[in-house]
């Protein structure tokens, strides 16, 4: 196995699922694409990783170390690893990575821990493809539970709300948020 080869199992293992455009991007960008595609067949072999072809995204493969993602919400979870390559495209580092977080009676997409420039954020996502804005906010009422997890993870600060959707509407809530599109094109939000 090739350094590089192991930096890719180290990506899949801290997002779970990404597709073969995620690998490019970060790990194959001077390479053809058969490149790409040998050298992830061999992990594949190997037993390193998992893969399938998705109709979602024009029959690109998609790989994953654990449970195969459920088709139905593919999408919604690619988003989270959307949002990983923007981070590290922009110069973050990903210091912790967990998805699907029960803080008390609430369920976000996902947690993440970055740092640029010495300065580490921690957010709190919730990503909303579809019905309304307030779906994924309105659960964010009590915010015992989420300082109670913010001192759990030696944070000093409350984790922002980092909300990507292209949906409209008004975001009422206690926490500090960042509200991103789904082409994520203001990502530099998350280091202001």
């Amino acid at each position: 196995m090739t350094e590089r080869d192991l930096e890719v199992l180290d990506f899949i293992n801290l997002v779970g699922i990404c597709r073969s455009t995620h690998l490019k991007e970060l790990f194959f960008k001077d390479c053809s694409k058969t490149v790409l595609n040998r050298r992830t067949a061999k992990l594949a072999e190997y037993g390193e990783v998992k893969r399938f072809r998705s109709d979602l995204f024009e029959r690109e493969y998609v790989y994953y170390n654990d449970r195969k993602p459920n088709p139905r919400i593919l999408r919604h979870d690619l988003v989270v690893t959307d949002l990983v390559v923007s981070l590290i495209n922009e110069g973050a580092e990903i210091l912790h990575l967990d998805r699907n977080v029960v803080i008390g009676d609430i369920i976000s997409d996902a947690f993440i821990i970055i740092r640029k420039e010495n300065i580490k954020r921690a957010f709190l996502i919730e990503i909303q493809l579809s019905g309304k804005l307030t779906d994924c906010i309105d659960k964010y009422k009590n915010l015992d539970h989420i300082r109670d997890f913010a001192e759990e993870h030696g944070l000093n600060n409350m984790p922002r709300l980092l909300i990507i959707s292209n949906l409209k509407g008004d975001i009422k809530t206690k926490m500090k948020y960042i509200h991103l599109d789904c082409y994520l094109s203001n990502i530099q939000d998350c280091f202001l």
